[in-house]
């Protein structure tokens, strides 16, 4: 290859992902001309006696074991980054409560469900998909809600406590959630059967999410402190940007703190390198935050008919 060739495809390189400064800052090129920068700090020198603990939430029509294989790079490459600081890094994928029929999933011909409720051969209870919760598309209203609530209560308590969580699409608004009525100063609504004393979140992480219908205020008002990372396919047509974006304007200081990042992709967990460091990079500033002076809470961040 000629000099002038290696040059001219390094400069091509250069206007798409913004490369790093250095060793350790990673900065993301961003739609709009938007960018994100996470600076990773040196590990400490020696590990906590604790382990690091993710709670890992999958998103619509999936399940806990197929997220965990879905989400393999983006756990190997956070493993590798805190081993040396934590005695474990540990990552718990739950599945959620609400079980659903194949007549449930978007992209499913009822009309081929037919006497005993089968489809090609398969029944219409055999699937593998599950739910947070299910949208009423009369009302909008979130069906399932409250059970969601009771079973994430239980489940903190039986194997929390944990550091932060991260979530994809309807798991990514429940993240996001879940962070907030972990907040001290958050009032939980008695009928949610959230009766949890687990601490609040050091942080979140939130794939492809968005911010629940207006009935649902309650969650976001006061805003959101809890370090949220939105991370936002520009591409995506499965979540339109706007419901992102109202998620970000519910979160303190997100666009302040540059805490939204745009991949050029659709509705999936990014897993380039670039975009795997600046998770780990926004993690590691959380939890500096919280060893150094606890949890900051800052007064002064594919088409289908998707049911959720």
């Amino acid at each position: 290859m000629s000099a002038s060739l290696a040059r001219r495809r390094l400069s091509l390189l250069k206007s798409t992902i913004s490369l790093p400064a250095s060793n350790n800052t990673t900065n993301l090129h961003s739609l709009h001309s938007r960018s994100s920068t996470f600076t990773m700090a040196p590990p400490s020198p020696s590990p906590s006696q604790s382990p690091l603990k993710i709670l890992m939430i999958h998103g619509y029509t999936q399940n806990g074991p197929l997220f965990n294989n879905k989400t393999k790079a983006l756990s190997k490459h956070l493993d590798k980054t805190f081993s040396k600081r934590y005695s474990a890094v540990q990552f718990d994928y739950p599945t959620a409560p609400h079980h659903l029929r194949l007549r449930d999933i978007p992209g499913v011909d009822v009309s081929l469900l037919q006497g005993g409720g089968q489809q090609n051969g398969q029944d219409d209870d055999n699937s593998d998909a599950y739910a947070w919760w299910r949208r009423d598309d009369a009302t909008g209203e979130y069906r399932g809600f409250n059970e969601c609530f009771t079973f994430l209560s239980k489940y903190l308590d039986e194997h929390g406590p944990f550091d932060g969580v991260i979530g994809f699409s309807q798991g990514a608004a429940l993240a996001a959630i879940l962070a907030s009525l972990l907040e001290p100063a958050r009032t939980r609504p008695a009928e949610l059967g959230f009766t949890t004393s687990h601490p609040p979140m050091a942080f979140a992480v939130s794939y492809c999410g968005f911010r629940a219908p207006a009935r649902y205020e309650f969650l976001y008002s006061p805003k959101i402190v809890t370090p949220v990372l939105h991370i936002i396919g520009s591409l995506d047509t499965v979540v339109e940007e706007s419901r992102p974006l109202a998620l970000v304007d519910a979160c303190v200081d997100a666009r302040e703190k540059k805490r939204v990042v745009y991949h050029p992709g659709g509705h999936y967990v990014v897993v380039q390198k670039p975009y795997l460091n600046a998770v780990a990079g926004f993690i590691d500033e959380c939890l500096k935050g919280k060893e150094q002076n606890g949890i900051e809470t800052e007064e002064n961040v594919e088409d289908m008919d998707v049911p959720f």
